[in-house]
């Protein structure tokens, strides 16, 4: 079995330095080539699933990635971003002035936001569902911070 995971793209939100979290961004003109360049980078690669978040940002990237590469394409909530809470939406700067470092969030750091071990907890679901299910198959997942986390 081999788990390749990617990221989405980039949208309009990674460029202005907002946390996505949960807001359904799109990809961007730069995100929707990043999309085909991934699939130009994987047309030689056997998928048999892809996994994805079903965001906008994360599911368009399946998509076009799919087209060639992929017949099953399986949209899972469990993959969705964390959710920021009061944070979504604010710039890495806004947070920074607020005393809040953007890239080190512990569970009762997040105001109205989603907690480490409920994080982990869904991520690990999926990856256990995709290690009894998808065994012995390729299957690339799109990865949010908690499998970021919890593989590398």
């Amino acid at each position: 079995m081999k788990i390749l995971f990617t990221r989405h793209g980039p949208t309009d939100w990674n460029k202005l330095h907002k946390l996505q979290g949960r807001a359904d961004i799109e990809l961007n003109e730069s995100g929707i080539q990043n999309a085909y360049d991934a699939k130009e980078e994987l047309k030689d690669t056997k998928i048999d699933c892809i996994i994805s978040s079903p965001l906008k940002r994360a599911l368009k990237k399946a998509e076009i990635i799919a087209e060639e590469n992929c017949k099953v394409l399986i949209i899972d909530d469990r993959l969705i971003e964390r959710d920021f809470g009061d944070y979504e939406g604010k710039t890495w700067n806004e947070l920074i002035a607020f005393g809040v470092d953007p890239w080190q969030y512990n569970k009762d750091s997040i105001p109205n936001g989603e907690s480490d071990d409920e994080l982990f907890k869904r991520v690990s679901e999926c990856l256990d569902f995709i290690k009894k299910k998808l065994n012995g198959k390729n299957v690339c997942s799109w990865r949010s911070v908690a499998l970021h986390r919890l593989v590398f």
